[in-house]
């Protein structure tokens, strides 16, 4: 993430990258303008006179780091890091940067808000899709410098810390816990005031490329119901989201006490019949974008609950909070055989035994 400053147009001009699709009516207020406050009057949607005087600016690449839109301001789930320092954020300037949305989320609603170490209501919204109420892929590009006080807003200050937070938030969050919108490409400039760039921001350019494992993790269809000595396949796809080359990659696999292994096997070659080889299981460096494709094949040994569970890890992995994976399945059938008719007499018997002693209570 990264800045700048001119006298220049609020709203900017947009390039379509793919088609885009009107979703149904949202409650909801959407964000009309590029440039605004989370409190108080919108920007003003067009240039005064210059009164800043940046110094600086940081540069963000969505190209060397994808960033993901999840939910509503301050939600758990969204981005919010340290990318830059300094003394004030004076204007904001972008270039080609593509943002898909997924769902019935608009390009509208992705906000990327600036904020002190406070990370307040008072800070700095910017909505490259602004007036773009659909869903779809749209490109975005400011053509120069977005002032902010040209556009009837003040500047952005830091705390005695120096310290700005960048969050990427849904101004309407239509998948609560699920990602709404990515920013795929292009570059995004914030101009200020003695601005330093933090380098262990992924999104900054020229901070050194990470990796982030991302794990799907599920379950073979099984009809309506288990019973034990029935086989039961998990399908495990690690995917690098970071720009760098996954290195060191380890699968942990947690199977239970319920569950007997057959065989656990990647498309990368790795392949294991040993229950105590996937607990720390090594594989090949998965590159970015690129994804790893594993099979859990168990068969049931025991009654009760199943709860599988898989962590990834690697070296250079810069965001762990997707690296988790868990299965729940509850309610495995255990049929006891009755061999011969004077088993099935003794089981009825003492069905009727225990019965009437509890009726003679």
């Amino acid at each position: 993430m990264i800045k700048l400053k001119h006298n220049i147009a609020l709203f900017a001009t947009m390039m379509a990258f793919g088609v885009c699709s009107v979703s149904a009516e949202k409650s909801g207020v959407q964000i009309e303008t590029v440039l605004s406050k989370s409190s108080g009057t919108e920007g003003t949607n067009s240039t005064q006179s210059v009164n800043s005087q940046p110094n600086s600016f940081v540069t963000f690449d969505f190209s060397q780091y994808h960033v993901e839109s999840w939910d509503g301001k301050d939600s758990a789930n969204n981005v919010q890091a340290h990318c830059f320092s300094g003394s004030m954020i004076t204007g904001v300037e972008y270039n080609n940067v593509t943002i898909q949305t997924v769902s019935g989320s608009y390009l509208s609603e992705a906000v990327i808000y600036f904020s002190d170490s406070n990370a307040g209501d008072d800070g700095l919204r910017l909505v490259l899709g602004a007036g773009n109420e659909f869903s779809g892929t749209e490109s975005f590009s400011s053509n120069g410098i977005l002032d902010i006080t040209d556009n009837g807003l003040s500047d952005v200050a830091s705390l005695a810390d120096g310290v700005f937070l960048t969050q990427f938030y849904e101004k309407i969050d239509d998948l609560n816990n699920s990602v709404d919108a990515r920013y795929t490409s292009g570059t995004l400039k914030v101009h200020g005031i003695d601005l330093v760039a933090n380098n262990n921001c992924m999104f900054v350019q020229g901070a050194e490329a990470g990796s982030d494992l991302s794990v799907d993790f599920s379950v073979e269809d099984y009809g309506d119901e288990l019973k034990l000595h029935d086989d039961l396949q998990f399908n495990i796809v690690v995917t690098n989201l970071g720009s760098g080359n996954a290195t060191n990659v380890v699968l942990n696999t947690q199977i239970g006490s319920n569950l007997k292994l057959q065989e656990f096997s990647c498309d990368d070659g790795t392949n294991t019949l040993e229950r105590d080889a996937i607990s720390s299981l090594s594989v090949q460096d998965i590159a970015s974008s690129d994804s790893l494709n594993c099979v859990l094949s168990t068969k049931i040994t025991s009654g009760g609950n199943i709860k599988p569970e898989i962590t990834v890890t690697a070296d250079n992995d810069i965001d762990n909070s997707n690296n988790y994976g868990i299965q729940s399945i509850a309610g495995v059938l255990v049929v006891v055989p009755v061999n011969n008719l004077l088993a099935l007499a003794v089981l009825l018997f003492g069905i009727v035994l225990v019965t009437g002693r509890k009726n003679q209570v």
